[in-house]
């Protein structure tokens, strides 16, 4: 069990190997270590499958879907953090190279977030996100703007790849369905800590299916 990007020597190579080992860090919803809710997820630092899951989880966790927006401003480019370049490796140059992508296919202006902080504010009037793997994918898709992002990222059933930008003025936006059958997989990687004796169950009950 790895908690947070620490250790990153081994957890490389748990993921290099595709050993079996559990990830916990900061939870999808209801976010805050002060709350006890953590995400949990197996094999992965993300929960970047779509499984069948029942939507139990999703209703107590409800988290509202919002529709489609349909008059964005902007284009918002979430770069990774640094502190998982030395598990995930990519290019540091990610964000730049998603702009100057996004201005081959685009005149809407690009907010560039270089910065941690302040997404909740550009997400307000964006038409979509261009997100590595955080989970501000996840958050802009309950929001109604639709996402581009890499395999890892939460948010990458139910969004475009980033090699798929040419797509930006005319992105998939899933039906409320695929959103919900989408968290219903998520949820199922949320929890609290009063919770946790029942994970063993719940990952007995479903992974042998997957």
């Amino acid at each position: 069990m790895f908690f947070g990007v620490s250790y990153e020597n081994t957890l490389k190579a748990f993921i290099r190997n595709n050993e079996p080992f559990i990830y916990v860090d900061h939870a999808y919803f209801k976010r805050g270590y002060q709350f006890g809710n953590f995400r949990i997820c197996y094999k992965n630092l993300h929960h970047s499958r779509l499984d069948e899951r029942p939507n139990d989880r999703r209703l107590m966790w409800c988290p509202q879907l919002h529709p489609w927006r349909k008059e964005g401003k902007h284009i918002v480019v979430v770069p990774p953090t640094g502190s998982w370049h030395k598990v995930i490796g990519f290019n540091m140059d990610w964000g730049n190279r998603m702009c100057e992508q996004l201005a081959k296919h685009t005149k809407m202006p690009i907010v560039h977030l270089t910065k941690k902080g302040g997404f909740s504010d550009a997400l307000r009037k964006a038409h979509a996100v261009v997100v590595h793997c955080s989970t501000a994918g996840m958050e802009a898709i309950v929001s109604g703007v639709p996402v581009f992002c890499e395999d890892l990222c939460p948010a990458s059933p139910v969004g475009l790849k980033s090699t798929e930008l040419h797509r930006i003025e005319d992105p998939w936006l899933p039906t409320d369905e695929e959103r919900h059958k989408w968290l219903n997989s998520l949820c199922y990687a949320n929890w609290n800590v009063k919770e946790f004796h029942k994970i063993p169950e719940a990952y007995a009950r479903y992974l042998g299916s997957n």
